[in-house]
């Protein structure tokens, strides 16, 4: 017999976004709420996280269609998670993960 073991989570139940840099493998995290996009440049080894950016906050400045998807996905995601957006459907959105193995 198999036993499988899932966990799942609504959005509001995210409490970080964690960003770990390849290189040095620092990490940032960042409330999903507030919508921001990670840092152009690790905060330890100064290693280049997003290409042709001279800041973090320019690329929240770009027009949606100009924007890379990461960041359209932190926007929605921090605009998901408001309560009052969620109360216009009849459902929730759940992630469901792997449980980790032991």
């Amino acid at each position: 017999m198999s036993y499988e073991q899932k966990i799942l989570l609504g959005l509001e139940d995210v409490r970080s976004i964690c960003f770990q840099c390849k290189k040095c493998e620092a990490k940032v995290s960042l409330s999903p709420d507030s919508g921001l996009s990670p840092p152009p440049r690790c905060l330890q080894c100064q290693a280049e996280w997003i290409k042709d950016a001279p800041h973090a906050s320019y690329l929240g400045q770009l027009m949606p269609e100009q924007q890379p998807e990461l960041i359209k996905f932190l926007k929605t995601l921090a605009y998901m998670r408001k309560t009052d957006s969620s109360s216009n459907f009849g459902f929730r959105i759940l992630l469901e993960f792997d449980a980790p193995k032991p």
